[in-house]
């Protein structure tokens, strides 16, 4: 049981006197629990202390401990009385006492308004191990974590990013990341239907991925043409993100164009290709193995495959795609440039 044993005091009246044969009484605060027994403890009932003939605690006399109480911060009302009855204090004490055997209530420092509870502490960790000091917490800013302090209040940001894919790391795409309910058969094709028109399909990129590299292969008609083809992907807003750059066709080869790394984050783009001939043959998917329903199908609402309203100039692809034209029927094919 939470008792302690009150001892000591040599309390005095307000007039100074020495309360001799007095006594006290303490009124717990609120209703409590003493949680090691159960016991529920009464507030509002009154402890009377008797005190000795030179105003101390007379005999052997207990009473809770209120530190160890539930709810937490149980204090006593303590008032003081002569031996004849009468009121020697002018106003009541507030007090706690703490657990343990006994209690000197000389100790007591003279408490109104009411003490407060010691204040919460909390026990500083790193990966649930204690740290060594306890007084200091260092917060240190790292990658996509920043750290504001503002009027004493820290605030920690931790920015979302989605796993990125670099070249080193080997990832590779080749044409759109197409999601289609179909199967093709690769084989060569015009980059387009007419000279300078810049092709389209709508695809998804489920991560992000950085490329710098763009390679496409010429199988036929190639040879001396002097024409220039380019690849690319546009925003689905229809700003260009990333260019391959010219690459001017002598020969039936393997062309590879390189440029600046770029990003691609995760999301909605539109794969484009053009050409200023009609002439050579790339290696991708003919219009003639995409079944004639599903670009019908998919260009119901929006535009999934078609040709873009600016053209390109000497294989050089246009700022913006401008209004995009949807394919009615299956209308030339998609050229399947690798880019890593």
């Amino acid at each position: 049981m939470a008792l302690v044993q009150l001892t000591g005091g040599n309390f005095q009246g307000a007039d100074g006197q020495v309360l001799d044969s007095g006594y006290l009484t303490l009124n717990l605060s609120h209703d409590e629990q003493d949680p090691a027994t159960g016991t529920q403890i009464a507030a509002g009932l009154p402890v009377k202390i008797i005190l000795d003939n030179v105003g101390s605690v007379a005999g052997i006399q207990k009473v809770w401990a209120t530190d160890v109480l539930l709810p937490a911060g149980a204090y006593y009302i303590v008032e003081a009385f002569r031996a004849d009855g009468t009121t020697a204090w002018d106003a009541p004490q507030f007090q706690t006492v703490p657990s343990g055997s006994s209690l000197n209530t000389g100790t007591w420092i003279p408490s109104n308004p009411v003490p407060q509870p010691p204040a919460p502490t909390i026990t500083l960790q790193t990966n649930g191990v204690n740290n060594s000091v306890q007084n200091l917490e260092n917060l240190v800013a790292g990658t996509n974590i920043t750290l504001t302090n503002t009027a004493g209040a820290t605030t920690i940001t931790a920015a979302a990013t989605g796993a990125s894919f670099a070249q080193n790391s080997g990832a590779m795409l080749i044409g759109p990341f197409l999601e289609l309910p179909y199967f093709f058969t690769n084989s060569y094709l015009p980059v387009g239907t007419a000279t300078n028109q810049v092709r389209v399909t709508r695809m998804y990129l489920p991560f992000s991925m950085a490329v710098s590299k763009c390679t496409f292969t010429v199988n036929s008609g190639g040879v001396g043409s002097g024409t220039h083809f380019s690849f690319g992907f546009y925003s689905f807003a229809g700003n260009k993100i990333v260019d391959s750059g010219v690459q001017t066709v002598n020969a039936n080869q393997v062309f590879t164009l390189s440029f600046g790394p770029t990003t691609l984050a995760a999301g909605v783009y539109y794969y484009a290709q053009t050409g200023d001939s009609t002439t050579p043959n790339l290696w991708g998917v003919p219009a003639v193995n995409i079944a004639s329903a599903i670009p019908l199908q998919l260009n119901t609402n929006s535009v999934w495959f078609g040709t873009a309203a600016n053209s390109s100039s000497v294989g050089v692809l246009p700022a913006t795609l401008g209004v995009l034209t949807a394919d009615a029927t299956p209308n030339g094919g998609i050229v399947l440039a690798q880019w890593e």
